[in-house]
């Protein structure tokens, strides 16, 4: 049976607590030793902790890595050494830690510098976590032996250099997290020959030029490049990269102005791509050309007032397409003909002038769908003819720019309605809107409401708590 041996607190005092050597005499069951806001005076050893395959050591005022604490345990596989005042690993700090490790956690230790090597001797090492320091350069050979190495975290350190061959040998790694640093560039073989490289994350540092997001790895499935300060993106941003199995690309907070045609031509089995939180006014036909397996597309909170027609052609297999918090005023004709198999649409947060009879109609398979209008919207007579939604959300503050009917022919499961200024609406907006469950209220009081001066059926449920919305009635839909 495992069993912890846990020493101190996890509030540090200033009367932090002695160990002594003798402490751990007769401790012999034990397969994990947690030491929190402890220090140790004397050769204080664990190496004849035969079963103990967990060390962790949490604000122990270590100044250089405890390598006679941590010697010689056989059978230790996970090491998390934290909150510590190291700033230098050097090629001897785990010479004699045996090569079983598997896991190593080394977070918030002030650590300025790593000496070529020092991690050569774990080979079976899966997982290294060296976040939260002070690294400021990282020098070909840092990670010399760790052929094993699947995960490596190298976030929120200061980062302003990593020399070519930097991640060489580094054959089975899949995920490397780069985030928050302070690099502005990187050289076009940063990543090469990571052969199984699944996931790169790249946001909050200061890339400039896309071209230098090439990656050479044939499994690279995930790719987040946020908080850049990236203007353009072309066919060229990412002409070296391998695009065979990507299937998220998340491009927000970077500051993006324009996308060329073409772009994203190579991503051929992208589901997933987020240009949300950037700077888009426009979107060109053919921007999204060859991303034919898209099933997700998020462009939030840009500026976007024009898209071009035929902007979603063959875009056959998306479900999701999220435009809402932008500047669009009208849609071109049969910009949606194309998505057969939409499922949600998001327009809310626009200035929509004019519904057409055709905008919505070859969307067959919609269930979701969100508006903002202007004061000038016109919706023709039938613009939503045919539709059967389970959800159709709408902005209370915009309601009383509509006429009568202006639903007719719908058919929705709930109608939810944000904002508060709500009750300037015309006699029987919602006539011959068919609502199958209710009608959601987000914060004025349904007490407010008006049924019969509404439009609305009596036996509709009315709810004002959004966060409940109708779980008796339809639980899956929220």
């Amino acid at each position: 049976m495992s069993e912890t041996y846990n020493i101190g607190t996890g509030h540090c005092t200033p009367a932090i607590l002695d160990v002594a050597p003798i402490l751990f005499q007769g401790v012999l069951s034990v397969t994990a030793v947690k030491l929190t806001c402890v220090t140790l005076r004397g050769a204080v050893q664990l190496k004849n902790l035969h079963p103990l395959n967990t060390l962790i050591l949490t604000n122990n005022q270590f100044t250089e890595f405890p390598r006679e604490l941590c010697a010689d345990i056989p059978l230790l596989e996970e090491l998390i050494v934290t909150k510590q005042q190291i700033d230098t690993l050097s090629s001897s700090s785990f010479s004699n830690i045996t090569d079983r490790l598997e896991e190593l956690i080394l977070p918030f230790n002030d650590l300025k510098f790593i000496e070529l090597q020092a991690f050569a001797t774990f080979y079976r090492l899966e997982k290294l976590d060296i976040r939260s320091n002070r690294l400021e350069v990282l020098r070909s050979g840092t990670f010399a032996g760790l052929g094993n190495l699947t995960s490596l975290n190298l976030g929120d350190n200061r980062l302003r250099e990593i020399a070519p061959g930097t991640f060489s040998g580094l054959q089975k790694l899949r995920i490397i997290n780069l985030e928050d640093n302070a690099l502005e560039s990187l050289s076009d073989t940063t990543f090469n020959n990571l052969i199984s490289l699944e996931e790169i994350k790249l946001y909050g540092n200061a890339l400039k030029i896309p071209q230098e997001f090439c990656v050479d790895s044939p499994k690279l499935e995930y790719l987040i490049v946020r908080y850049q300060h990236i203007r353009t993106l072309s066919p060229a941003s990412f002409a070296r990269m391998n695009t065979e199995v990507l299937k998220e690309l998340l491009l927000e907070f970077n500051g993006l102005e324009s996308v060329e045609p073409q772009t994203f031509a190579r991503f051929r089995h992208l589901k997933i791509l987020d240009l949300s939180d950037n700077s888009l006014e426009i979107l060109r036909r053919g921007v999204f050309g060859g991303l034919d397996e898209l099933e997700k597309l998020w462009v939030v909170n840009n500026s976007l007032r024009h898209v071009e027609p035929g902007i979603f052609s063959g875009l056959k297999n998306l479900r999701l397409l999220d435009l809402r918090d932008n500047r669009l005023t009208t849609l071109p004709s049969g910009i949606f003909d194309e998505l057969k198999h939409l499922e949600k649409l998001e327009l809310f947060g626009n200035a929509i002038t004019a519904v057409t009879g055709s905008l919505l109609q070859a969307t067959h398979e919609l269930s979701y769908l969100s508006l903002g209008f202007s004061e000038r919207i016109q919706i023709e007579p039938n613009a939503f003819q045919g539709l059967s939604l389970n959800f159709f959300l709408l902005n209370g503050d915009q309601m009383n720019y509509l006429s009568a009917g202006a639903f007719g022919g719908l058919t929705t499961e709930v109608v939810w309605l944000r904002r508060k200024s709500i009750l300037n609406f015309k006699p029987n907006l919602f006539e011959n809107l068919t609502i199958t469950i209710g009608f959601v209220l987000y914060e004025p009081e349904v007490t407010l409401v008006d049924r019969k001066s509404w439009g609305l059926d009596s036996k509709i449920v009315l709810r004002s708590n959004p966060l409940y919305m109708f779980g008796d009635e339809k639980t899956h839909l929220y």
